[in-house]
């Protein structure tokens, strides 16, 4: 077989890494894959981290001015439950893929990754939210909640734990 290879000129097509290849070479050539982006999109991603940025600072001053009152809180406990319920899954859809030696992983796994990234830190934003949360009893009177016969401060533990 190999005879037959090289008889037809096969052997040019398999492509072997040099032998030595100097390491201002190789940090030159990852870095050039980099900067070479557009500029479009280096403005996009000016603009959305600074726009995060400006997200987490607005939260900051919230959470200072407002912290006590939980029922300031509805829209971003709104939006973090709805970014959770999106986000939440996708470690196990990274993981699935792997689990199961299929052909798709990377893809699947690449995208599933960036979820997992948002979950982690709508997680980071959950905490804050959960601590804002009321006292089940006050005043000796039990509030409404889903956690009928839950000992207090059932969901604030387990929620944290979690």
């Amino acid at each position: 077989m190999t005879s037959e290879a090289t008889a037809h000129g096969h052997e040019t097509e398999h492509h072997a890494p040099p032998a030595q290849v100097d390491a201002d070479i190789v940090a030159r050539e990852l870095i050039a894959t980099t900067t070479n982006a557009s500029r479009r999109f280096k403005t996009i991603a000016w603009v959305l981290g600074i726009l995060g940025i400006v997200g987490i600072v607005a939260l900051v001053i919230k959470f200072l001015d407002q912290g006590n009152d939980s029922t300031r809180w509805g829209y971003v406990a709104a939006l973090v439950s709805f970014l959770l319920s999106i986000t939440g899954g996708a470690p196990m859809v990274a993981m699935a893929p792997v689990m199961a030696k299929a052909n798709w992983v990377r893809p699947v796994t690449r995208i599933a990754s960036i979820f997992s990234f948002a979950g982690v830190v709508t997680i980071g934003l959950l905490i804050p939210l959960v601590a804002m949360l009321p006292p089940l009893v006050t005043e000796g009177a039990r509030r409404r909640t889903i956690w009928m016969e839950a000992p207090d401060y059932s969901p604030h533990i387990w929620s944290t734990l979690g």
